[in-house]
């Protein structure tokens, strides 16, 4: 698993998840087994293996970090909704894991459960009236339902807990331009980098915004800075090349 071929360089991780499975085989409850071939599983592109492996890690020892690792997968291959009945369950049993609460918000609300998901971001804020993360996640919420301008308020609270957050920005400019509203974007963007210069969804964003509008001098700026944060993101590359053709 750790060690590639030296010729090829390739990992045998066809062999790994033989070994893996076969021990889980000679000890059913060996936990690091499962989660050692859910990980090999996850490299090899098949999610529905990984998901299975890692739920056995789970049922033997229901810690967190093993819920997340297979509900996570849940969410990736489009389960969500089971996905939810498994943090539910853990919530239920464990009221204090924040974690796991911020978690099943999320999760409910790409399962289309926008009711029961709104509900327990006002449980949230009942005892916790500035939780930055409930008001996000009710941001997330009302924007999944194209309710944008109940999105922009949450946002807008979360920013003002927050003091100026650049995420929280960003995402508000994603927001206007799906309101059509370029100008509110642009602002957005620009104040999320002017709190933090390197964000690179901020750099990303405005810079196609600058294509669009034939700003091609200010995208090749974004679309560098960006290149600098994730220098093999095709996206941020292909961005960069169509602004210096247009110069």
């Amino acid at each position: 698993m750790e060690t590639p071929d030296k010729k090829t360089g390739f990992y045998d991780y066809d062999t790994a998840l033989n070994h893996f499975v076969t021990a889980t085989q000679l000890d059913p409850n060996f936990v690091e087994a499962y989660k050692n071939a859910g990980w090999v599983c996850e490299q090899m592109g098949d999610l529905s293996g990984a998901t299975g492996h890692y739920q056995q890690a789970f049922n033997i020892n229901g810690s967190k970090e093993n819920l997340f690792s297979f509900t996570d997968l849940l969410r990736a291959n489009g389960n969500s909704a089971e996905a939810v009945e498994h943090l539910q369950k853990y919530f239920d049993a464990n009221k204090k894991e924040k974690e796991v609460q911020y978690a099943l918000v999320e999760t409910k609300t790409e399962a289309g459960l926008y009711d029961e998901a709104n509900k327990d971001v006002e449980q949230i804020l009942l005892y916790a009236p500035k939780d930055v993360r409930a008001y996000q996640l009710l941001s997330r919420n009302y924007h999944a339902q194209k309710n944008y301008k109940m999105s922009l308020l949450c946002a807008e609270k979360a920013n003002e807990i927050a003091e100026g957050d650049p995420g929280i920005l960003n995402n508000m400019g994603v927001t206007y331009l799906e309101m059509e509203n370029e100008p509110a974007a642009i602002d957005s963007f620009l104040s999320a980098l002017e709190k933090n210069p390197e964000h690179l969804e901020a750099n990303l964003n405005l810079g196609f915004v600058s294509l669009a509008s034939g700003n091609y001098g200010l995208a090749r700026e974004k679309f560098e800075a960006a290149l600098k944060k994730s220098p093999d993101s095709i996206d941020v590359k292909v961005g960069l090349a169509v602004s210096l053709r247009g110069l």
